[in-house]
Protein backbone atom coordinates (compact mmCIF):
# COMPACT_ATOMS: atom_id res chain seq x y z
CA UNK A 1 0.00 0.00 0.00
CA UNK A 2 1.26 3.46 -0.88
CA UNK A 3 1.44 6.40 1.51
CA UNK A 4 -1.08 8.23 -0.66
CA UNK A 5 -3.53 5.33 -0.30
CA UNK A 6 -2.95 5.23 3.44
CA UNK A 7 -3.81 8.93 3.68
CA UNK A 8 -7.03 8.38 1.73
CA UNK A 9 -7.98 5.51 4.05
CA UNK A 10 -7.34 7.64 7.13
CA UNK A 11 -9.44 10.44 5.63
CA UNK A 12 -12.42 8.07 5.12
CA UNK A 13 -12.00 6.80 8.66
CA UNK A 14 -12.12 10.32 10.09
CA UNK A 15 -14.91 11.70 7.92
CA UNK A 16 -17.33 8.79 7.95
CA UNK A 17 -16.42 7.47 11.40
CA UNK A 18 -15.91 3.98 10.00
CA UNK A 19 -13.98 1.32 11.87
CA UNK A 20 -10.32 1.13 10.86
CA UNK A 21 -10.58 -2.60 10.02
CA UNK A 22 -13.23 -1.97 7.35
CA UNK A 23 -11.33 0.93 5.82
CA UNK A 24 -8.05 -0.98 5.56
CA UNK A 25 -9.78 -4.08 4.21
CA UNK A 26 -11.34 -2.03 1.44
CA UNK A 27 -8.08 -0.23 0.65
CA UNK A 28 -5.84 -3.32 0.69
CA UNK A 29 -8.21 -5.46 -1.35
CA UNK A 30 -8.49 -2.84 -4.09
CA UNK A 31 -6.54 -3.85 -7.21
CA UNK A 32 -3.39 -1.86 -7.91
CA UNK A 33 -3.51 0.61 -10.75
CA UNK A 34 -2.54 -0.94 -14.10
CA UNK A 35 0.99 -0.33 -15.27
CA UNK A 36 1.29 1.52 -18.56
CA UNK A 37 2.10 -0.65 -21.58
CA UNK A 38 5.57 -0.27 -23.14
CA UNK A 39 5.76 2.17 -26.01
CA UNK A 40 4.96 0.45 -29.31
CA UNK A 41 8.05 1.76 -31.09
CA UNK A 42 10.28 0.01 -28.55
CA UNK A 43 8.50 -3.29 -29.21
CA UNK A 44 8.87 -2.82 -32.97
CA UNK A 45 12.57 -2.02 -32.61
CA UNK A 46 13.19 -5.19 -30.61
CA UNK A 47 11.21 -7.28 -33.10
CA UNK A 48 13.11 -5.72 -36.01
CA UNK A 49 16.46 -6.48 -34.40
CA UNK A 50 15.49 -10.07 -33.63
CA UNK A 51 14.32 -10.68 -37.19
CA UNK A 52 17.46 -9.10 -38.73
CA UNK A 53 19.16 -11.69 -40.93
CA UNK A 54 22.82 -12.59 -40.51
CA UNK A 55 24.64 -13.15 -43.82
CA UNK A 56 26.03 -16.66 -44.33
CA UNK A 57 29.54 -15.42 -45.04
CA UNK A 58 30.07 -13.67 -41.66
CA UNK A 59 33.44 -14.63 -40.16
CA UNK A 60 32.76 -14.60 -36.41
CA UNK A 61 36.41 -15.31 -35.62
CA UNK A 62 37.40 -11.95 -37.15
CA UNK A 63 35.06 -9.95 -34.90
CA UNK A 64 37.44 -8.99 -32.10
CA UNK A 65 34.72 -7.54 -29.84
CA UNK A 66 32.94 -10.91 -29.42
CA UNK A 67 33.88 -13.09 -26.47
CA UNK A 68 35.82 -16.25 -27.29
CA UNK A 69 32.92 -18.48 -26.23
CA UNK A 70 30.48 -16.50 -28.41
CA UNK A 71 32.81 -16.74 -31.43
CA UNK A 72 33.08 -20.52 -31.05
CA UNK A 73 29.35 -21.09 -30.59
CA UNK A 74 28.27 -18.72 -33.36
CA UNK A 75 30.78 -20.30 -35.75
CA UNK A 76 29.58 -23.79 -34.88
CA UNK A 77 25.81 -23.09 -34.88
CA UNK A 78 25.65 -20.41 -37.65
CA UNK A 79 22.34 -18.75 -36.65
CA UNK A 80 20.25 -17.22 -39.44
CA UNK A 81 18.89 -14.27 -37.42
CA UNK A 82 19.86 -12.11 -34.45
CA UNK A 83 16.96 -13.62 -32.51
CA UNK A 84 18.38 -17.11 -32.94
CA UNK A 85 21.84 -15.89 -31.96
CA UNK A 86 20.48 -14.27 -28.80
CA UNK A 87 18.98 -17.58 -27.66
CA UNK A 88 22.27 -19.48 -27.85
CA UNK A 89 23.68 -20.28 -24.43
CA UNK A 90 27.00 -18.54 -23.82
CA UNK A 91 26.22 -15.63 -26.16
CA UNK A 92 25.77 -12.56 -23.96
CA UNK A 93 23.66 -9.47 -24.74
CA UNK A 94 26.92 -7.54 -25.17
CA UNK A 95 27.97 -10.05 -27.85
CA UNK A 96 24.65 -9.52 -29.64
CA UNK A 97 25.13 -5.73 -29.48
CA UNK A 98 28.66 -6.09 -30.89
CA UNK A 99 27.38 -8.37 -33.65
CA UNK A 100 24.70 -5.80 -34.56
CA UNK A 101 27.35 -3.07 -34.74
CA UNK A 102 29.56 -5.27 -36.92
CA UNK A 103 26.68 -6.02 -39.31
CA UNK A 104 25.75 -2.32 -39.56
CA UNK A 105 29.36 -1.29 -40.28
CA UNK A 106 29.60 -4.02 -42.91
CA UNK A 107 26.31 -2.90 -44.51
CA UNK A 108 27.49 0.72 -44.71
CA UNK A 109 30.83 -0.28 -46.22
CA UNK A 110 29.09 -2.38 -48.88
CA UNK A 111 26.67 0.47 -49.60
CA UNK A 112 29.53 2.96 -49.92
CA UNK A 113 31.38 0.57 -52.29
CA UNK A 114 28.28 0.22 -54.47
CA UNK A 115 27.84 4.02 -54.62
CA UNK A 116 31.48 4.51 -55.63
CA UNK A 117 31.19 1.82 -58.31
CA UNK A 118 27.99 3.39 -59.61
CA UNK A 119 29.71 6.79 -59.72
CA UNK A 120 32.61 5.35 -61.73
CA UNK A 121 30.17 3.75 -64.19
CA UNK A 122 28.33 7.04 -64.61
CA UNK A 123 31.62 8.86 -65.28
CA UNK A 124 32.57 6.29 -67.93
CA UNK A 125 29.12 6.55 -69.49
CA UNK A 126 29.33 10.35 -69.58
CA UNK A 127 32.77 10.29 -71.23
CA UNK A 128 31.55 7.84 -73.88
CA UNK A 129 28.54 10.04 -74.68
CA UNK A 130 30.80 13.10 -75.01
CA UNK A 131 33.04 11.18 -77.41
CA UNK A 132 30.05 10.17 -79.53
CA UNK A 133 28.74 13.75 -79.61
CA UNK A 134 32.13 15.06 -80.68
CA UNK A 135 32.33 12.48 -83.48
CA UNK A 136 28.86 13.41 -84.68
CA UNK A 137 29.57 17.13 -84.31
CA UNK A 138 31.90 17.27 -87.33
CA UNK A 139 29.60 15.22 -89.54
CA UNK A 140 26.39 17.04 -88.77
CA UNK A 141 25.22 19.67 -91.18
CA UNK A 142 23.87 22.90 -89.94
CA UNK A 143 20.20 23.36 -90.72
CA UNK A 144 19.61 25.66 -93.68
CA UNK A 145 17.61 28.77 -93.17
CA UNK A 146 14.54 29.09 -95.30
CA UNK A 147 14.73 31.73 -97.97
CA UNK A 148 11.93 34.19 -97.81
CA UNK A 149 10.57 35.36 -101.12
CA UNK A 150 11.00 39.01 -101.91
CA UNK A 151 7.73 40.78 -102.01
CA UNK A 152 7.37 43.61 -104.38
CA UNK A 153 5.19 46.43 -103.34
CA UNK A 154 3.32 47.90 -106.22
Amino acid sequence: MYVKDLCVCMMYMCIYNVHIYIVFTLCVDAPPPPSPPPPPSHTRQIAAKHSKRIPDDVDYASIATLSLEAREKLTRIRPATIGQASRIGGVNPSDIANLLVHLEVRRRQEEKGREEEKGREEEKGGEEEKGREEEKGGEEEKPQQEEKPLVSVA
